[in-house]
C-alpha cells in the first residue's frame, strides 16, 4: 500500500482484493474475538460488533475521500470489493 500511495494509484492487490478496509476486517475478524477467546473474556466479542459499527461509519468518510481523488476507478473497485467480510458478494453503496 506504500508504494501505491507513493505511484499515485489505487491499490486492489493482496488484502485489498479481498475486502476494501483490511486493517477494520483484521480487528473485526481476529483480534477481538481472538483476546475474547486467549483471555476468557467474553465481553471482547462485544467489542467486535461495537467495533463494527465505528468501522462503518468511518470507512464511509474514507470511500468518499477515495472516489474523490480515483472516480470511475474507485467506483468500480467498490462495486466489486465487500468492504469488510471476505467472500461477500460485491461492494455496496457507501
Amino acid at each position: 500500500m506504500v508504494r501505491a500511495v507513493k505511484q499515485n494509484r489505487l491499490e486492489t492487490s493482496g488484502p485489498f482484493s479481498l475486502v476494501r478496509h483490511p486493517l477494520y476486517a483484521v480487528w473485526i475478524l481476529f483480534l477481538f474475538p481472538g483476546v475474547a477467546l486467549a483471555s476468557g473474556i467474553w465481553i471482547m466479542l462485544g467489542a467486535a460488533v461495537v467495533a463494527w459499527f465505528f468501522f462503518e461509519h468511518w470507512s464511509k468518510e474514507e470511500e468518499r475521500f477515495l472516489e474523490e481523488i480515483f472516480g470511475q476507478e474507485y467506483e468500480q473497485y467498490r462495486l466489486s470489493v465487500p468492504a469488510l467480510m471476505p467472500f461477500l458478494s460485491g461492494g455496496g453503496p457507501p
